[in-house]
């Protein structure tokens, strides 16, 4: 996706930054359509797929927060949802079916 970093952003602020490739931002976009019904755009899809790479580095029993900032009606014309009849994302060899 396209790189944009609002004025307000205080890097100061920020623990850790994940790189998360389209093919992962759209896996987890579908597998939130089919698994959940969350019609999330990829910038969803994105942060689910940073949420879970988070999980592997922190204690089990921890808590982590993500926003979901875009909706998946642009997609619909794009059959990003289309054509695979189950998904489950994978992250780091390891399968991530919740």
């Amino acid at each position: 996706g396209v790189e944009f970093i609002p004025q307000f952003f205080d890097d100061l602020l920020i623990d850790q930054i994940y790189t998360i490739s389209d093919a992962e931002g759209f896996a987890f976009t579908r597998y939130l359509a089919r698994n959940y019904g969350l019609l999330v755009g990829s910038s969803s899809g994105a942060a689910m797929a940073a949420a879970v790479k988070e999980s592997l580095e922190l204690p089990t029993g921890s808590s982590i927060v993500t926003v979901f900032p875009d909706g998946g009606d642009r997609y619909l014309s794009k059959q990003i949802y289309a054509g695979e009849s189950a998904i489950t994302p994978f992250i780091g060899g390891v399968n991530h079916a919740f």
